[in-house]
């Protein structure tokens, strides 16, 4: 383990979370950063062996940066270092691509985050009884209805919104579907308008909260 990007939380004046890392990997080098915005530049900058993200960030703002960070640099893990064990943030991250998620509060942290260099995810037993929790429940259940947004839009727009939050131009998306480019200009008012969304990283996080960019077209 050489290098290990950590993401402090704003505001925070403590160490932990440089403390953590340099008790689990001493060796390692550390770059600290404070926000999304100098996290993701400094991902375009060089890459790194871990990603270290302390929360609380909004569930939205860790989201896209485990979505940013996975599409720049997919070989490079990420673990959440968190105050709480929420539910339904655990999911979401562990969907976005996070490697693993540890609730600072609990004993052990370090060795809990060196299973790592294992191929094992670092999770403290909190956030396992969570898991088990979410897969013993109705909660869990493959047949559970998706979001009640996804049900608003039609089949060609949820097409458009797969692309859209591929990063495809209107233009792009107009010849992979046969449409003019107006025609998809229409779809993509459409689809903002329903979902109440204003811009493409909106767009997304949205289809990402909806499964879309896991599964495919349903």
């Amino acid at each position: 383990m050489n290098s290990i990007l950590l993401i402090e939380r704003s505001g925070s004046h403590h160490n932990g979370l440089v403390e953590l890392a340099r008790e689990a990997f001493p060796n390692a080098s550390l770059i600290r950063t404070r926000s999304i915005p100098q996290a993701i530049a400094k991902l375009e900058q060089k890459s790194f062996d871990l990603i270290l993200l302390e929360c609380p960030f909004g569930n939205d703002h860790a989201v896209e940066f485990l979505l940013q960070s996975r599409a720049r640099s997919p070989q490079t893990p990420c673990i959440v270092i968190s105050d709480n064990v929420d539910e339904r943030h655990l999911l979401q991250c562990l969907r976005a691509g996070a490697q693993g998620y540890l609730h600072k509060r609990e004993d052990k942290l370090p060795d809990y985050l060196r299973r790592i260099l294992n191929g094992e995810p670092p999770l403290t037993p909190s956030v396992t009884r969570q898991l088990i929790h979410f897969f013993n429940t109705d909660m869990g259940r493959e047949d559970k209805p998706m979001d009640t947004g996804y049900h608003k839009i039609t089949k060609r727009e949820c097409e458009i919104l797969i692309l859209v939050a591929k990063g495809m131009s209107r233009g792009q998306i107009g010849e992979a579907l046969g449409l003019s480019p107006n025609t998809v200009a229409t779809h993509i008012k459409s689809i903002y308008r329903k979902l109440n969304i204003t811009s493409k990283s909106e767009a997304t996080l949205r289809a990402f909260k909806l499964g879309l960019l896991e599964a495919g077209h349903p």
